[in-house]
């Protein structure tokens, strides 16, 4: 099942300037060397802006940012809870999940908590309906 995210206007007009900033230097006569990192990060977020979704599926959960992917297994999500830090983690709300799930760190188990912060799904409780159905142990907000 996927699951959009949502994004806020605000960060999406700052995505948008950022994006279409390339090509206004580009008819400044910049040199365009000087512009190959600024062309890069626009189609990097101008992709992250097109691709960011959730999926549900086979007992994972994929968090899709662009070209970033995790697969967390819906078995080893602990807890989720809501986050409003906006400098952990490329999102395109303020407010975000803070994903807690185990998974074993080097070769000592008892350092097995990590987390992932991401952006709100649109449909939060069908979102959060779905997690609870494949894991009824998850504790969601």
């Amino acid at each position: 099942m996927i699951f959009q995210v949502k994004k806020n206007p605000i960060l999406v007009a700052i995505v948008l300037f950022l994006i279409i900033l390339p090509f206004f230097l580009l008819f400044r006569s910049e040199s365009l060397p000087s512009l190959i990192i600024p062309f890069l990060l626009s189609a990097f977020l101008a992709h992250a802006l097109i691709k960011s979704y959730f999926v549900i599926e086979n007992q994972k959960l994929i968090i899709v940012f662009g070209l970033i992917k995790k697969e967390i297994p819906l078995r080893d999500i602990k807890e989720i809870r809501y986050s409003n830090n906006p400098l952990s983690s490329p999102a395109w709300t303020l407010k975000r999940l803070e994903i807690i799930f185990a998974k074993p760190i080097g070769p000592r188990p008892q350092f097995s908590a990590r987390f992932a912060l991401v952006s709100l799904p649109k449909d939060e409780t069908g979102f959060f309906s779905e997690l609870t159905k494949q894991n009824p142990f998850l504790s969601t907000p």
